[in-house]
């Protein structure tokens, strides 16, 4: 090795440990760019969702909300009113035909399965 030889092997370590710090400084600099960019994001997700529920509460505190939901629920009226209630019919009490010759010959599943998967 020749006497000014280190100071150049000094140099380059340092401009390599330099660069080595500056990049990774880019990298982190870049990842903060992207959680930025995520935060605007979900803020403006945010902001929309606030409106909405804004939007919400004011018409949940109207009168006509609460009208609603006192007929609703309770079945009261203002004076005046009639109120009707409709039952609502059973399901077992609705007969179903079905129309014949629309439907071919009904096989079991067991065969169903066989035919599919066995008789390839």
């Amino acid at each position: 090795m020749q006497k000014g030889e280190w100071k150049g092997w000094l140099i380059i370590a340092i401009g390599l440990y330099t660069a080595w710090r500056m990049g990774t400084s880019v990298v982190r600099l870049w990842k903060a760019g992207d959680r930025v960019k995520q935060a605007s994001s979900e803020l403006t997700l945010a902001k929309a969702e606030n409106e909405e529920l804004k939007t919400r509460l004011d018409y949940v505190r109207s009168p006509e909300f609460v009208e609603k939901e006192v007929k609703e629920r309770f079945g009261w009226g203002r004076p005046g009113e009639e109120i009707l209630i409709i039952e609502q019919q059973e399901m077992s009490n609705v007969q179903y035909s079905i129309p014949s010759g629309s439907y071919e010959k009904q096989e079991p599943n067991w065969k169903k399965w066989w035919d599919l998967y066995i008789k390839l």
